[in-house]
Parts: C-alpha cells; structure tokens; sequence
C-alpha cells in the first residue's frame, strides 16, 4: 500500500484539493448524491492532458476467465468472443442505458462500469445520479456484494466512505456544514 488511509485523508481535506472536488458541485449537492447510491462511487476526474472526466464507477472483482464469463452473463454483458477481452471496450448498453464497461487485468482482476452525463462524457449530472440509480436496482448488484472493490483505488479521487466520510452522515444528525454566525448576546440591562 502506497498510501496510508490517514495520508489520503489528510490529502482529501486540504482547502484547494476540496476546491478541485466541490467546484462544480457543491458538498450538499455531492453529498447528497453520494447518500442515494449504494455501489458507483463519484470519481473526480484527474483533470489536465489526462482526457479524462468525472464519472460515477463500480468494479467488480472476478478471479480467473470462466467467473468473468458468468458475471458478464449475470449482468447482462457478453463478450464477442470467448476471450472476454472482446467485451467492446467504451460504450455498451447494459439494462437499456448507455455505459462505459472495461475489463482490466492490473491491479487487479476488475470489471469496471462507469456512467457520465448523457451529452457530455466529462460530466456527472443529477441525471446521471438517477440513471444511475436505477441501475443499481434493475442490475441486482445486492447479489454481487462480495465483488464489489470499495475503495475502487488508493485515491482521494475517488469519493468513497473510507475518504470523504462526512459525506456519508445524514445532514439532520451532523447539521449544517456551513459555517454559521452565532447571535450577538445583547446588552445586559443595567
């Protein structure tokens, strides 16, 4: 492990990476996207020549081709070939909506679906939130828990409970998390 979990979180609190994360949504409105889904975590893009762009991400584990083959099967992906590789890599339609699904082999075994906004592959929007969302019911991802890679990788880009756990906290029970002005006392009476 490259990283301790309190490195990436002493990375994860400083004022200009919590700029970086929150600049196009705001902690409520990320929190509160974060809360509604179970399994995709959002993934802060990388940013600069990367080419890459925020998306919300799950990763399946699987342990050798043949327990591939099923979860594709399971889910409702096939590879064009018996080598699952073939799995067209970038966009596929799974349960009806458009997604990203790749196959790696490093670090680790990994199925990883992603989804971004639908006009725009660089952006998560509320949209995405609730497709994504229905996803996760229509895919029955409870069934996969044991698969499922949380963190999805040693990075403060990656919004998860381990890093960002304040997110995870109702706003009734933490309260507001802005700053608030107390009262001024008034004056004792003389």
């Amino acid at each position: 492990m490259s990283s301790t979990i309190s490195d990436l979180l002493l990375k994860a609190h400083e004022p200009r990476w919590l700029d970086y994360v929150f600049g196009r949504h705001g902690h409520g409105v990320l929190a509160n996207w974060v809360r509604r889904l179970r399994y995709f975590r959002f993934n802060k893009a990388q940013g600069g020549h990367a080419n890459d762009g925020d998306q919300l991400l799950l990763a399946l584990r699987y342990t050798d081709e043949a327990d591939l083959h099923s979860l594709l099967q399971q889910l409702g992906l096939r590879a064009t070939t018996a080598v699952p590789e073939a799995l067209p890599a970038g966009w596929v339609e799974l349960a009806g909506n458009q997604v990203r699904a790749y196959v790696r082999r490093v670090p680790e075994r990994r199925l990883e679906i992603s989804l971004s906004a639908v006009d725009n592959p660089y952006e998560v929007t509320a949209q995405t939130v609730a497709i994504t969302e229905a996803l996760e019911a229509q895919l029955e991802l409870a069934a996969h828990e044991s698969r499922i890679i949380d963190p999805l990788n040693e990075s403060i880009h990656c919004v998860c409970p381990q890093y960002y756990p304040e997110l995870w906290v109702e706003p009734a029970l933490k309260g507001s998390t802005k700053r608030r002005k107390l009262p001024a006392v008034p004056p004792a009476a003389d």
